[in-house]
Order: structure tokens, then C-alpha cells, then sequence
């Protein structure tokens, strides 16, 4: 059976919702920031369409932005890093829905992917910090001091999130197996 754009709309909604709250539960050191807040976006990825997937990174994304930081010059560029997350997941578990399988359960797809999609994001939110430094004009050095500290913080929030993903997006399909997208054809 097909899902109803209300319902989806509903479960897309909520998993914003979890996208702010987690954002908002944070670890800070100065610019490094520990947060699960991409599970929604990975599980996400593993349950539902590419669409749902970005729309979930992109709206999540600017309520924390628009919340945290008001909005400013450079706010569409903090909704790059996250749409970029949602996109490679979205688009590998895409690749595997359309086989008939689940990325989650293909363990070195799974992690590779996450990795990948970690050290994309990270790159980017890098790249954004400096041109946040510059448009704001807050000093460029802070952002290169911190930069290999960023992307190990994001390999091991990669991973974390990854492991949460996994039983969490298992649990979710045998609980409601209409979350799974329908297999194409």
C-alpha cells in the first residue's frame, strides 16, 4: 500500500523534529560540535525516499540555523553540508532499494558509506566556516587550526550515528513496514 502525503508529510515532520532536538544536544568545543543529529537524516535514508531524506536535512537544517543564529548572509551555506549528507545516503541506499536489499544490511556498504558521507560533510562544513570567517570576519586561522580535529570528530559521529542507525531502522520496518519506500519495479 501506498503511503498517503499527509503521512509522510507527518513522518517527515517529526524527524525534523528529532533533527532540532538533537542538533540542540551537543557536545561544543569552540567550533566542534558532537551530535547525533544526523541519525534522522541515516535512518531516514534507510527508510524513505531520496526526497523525504533531503527535505529532512534541508528543513532541519535551517530551523537550527534560523534558531541559533537568526538569519544571516550566510545561512544557505550551512544548508549545503547537511543536504550534501542527505543525498549521498539517500542516493546509495537508492541504489541498493532498487536490487531488492537494504544498505544497512550490507556492513561494509553500510560503514564506507557513512565514512564517505562523514568526511564530505565535514569537508564542507570546513569549507563554510571559512567562508563564514570571511563574509563575518571573525579570524580565517581558527578554522585551519581546528580542521584535521574536525574531521576526526566527524568520522567518530559517523560511526556512532551508524551503529544507532542500524537496529533503530531494523526496528522501525518490522514495526511498520509500510516506513520502507516500495521496492521499484
Amino acid at each position: 500500500m501506498k503511503r498517503s502525503l499527509v503521512y509522510r508529510m507527518c513522518l517527515d515532520a517529526m524527524f525534523i523534529a528529532l533533527y532540532f532536538v538533537l542538533a540542540k544536544i551537543t557536545l561544543s568545543f569552540g567550533n566542534l560540535h558532537l551530535t547525533l543529529a544526523s541519525l534522522p537524516i541515516m535512518i531516514s535514508a534507510l527508510l524513505f525516499g531520496l526526497g523525504d531524506t533531503v527535505s529532512i536535512a534541508l528543513l532541519g537544517e535551517f530551523l537550527i540555523q534560523v534558531f541559533s543564529y537568526g538569519f544571516s548572509l550566510t545561512l544557505p551555506l550551512w544548508l549545503i553540508p547537511p543536504v550534501l549528507r542527505a543525498l549521498i545516503l539517500g542516493l546509495v541506499s537508492l541504489l541498493f532499494r532498487k536490487k531488492g536489499e537494504e544498505l544497512d544490511h550490507h556492513p561494509f556498504a553500510y560503514y564506507l558509506t557513512a565514512l564517505v558521507a562523514a568526511l564530505v560533510v565535514t569537508a564542507a562544513n570546513t569549507g563554510v566556516l571559512y567562508l563564514d570567517a570571511i563574509i563575518i570576519g571573525y579570524p580565517v586561522s581558527v578554522v585551519l587550526v581546528e580542521t584535521l580535529i574536525r574531521f576526526g570528530v566527524g568520522l567518530l559521529t559517523a560511526v556512532l550515528v551508524a551503529l544507532l542507525a542500524h537496529p533503530l531502522a531494523d526496528a522501525l520496518r518490522h514495526l511498520s513496514p509500510s516506513l520502507s519506500p516500495a521496492k521499484p519495479r
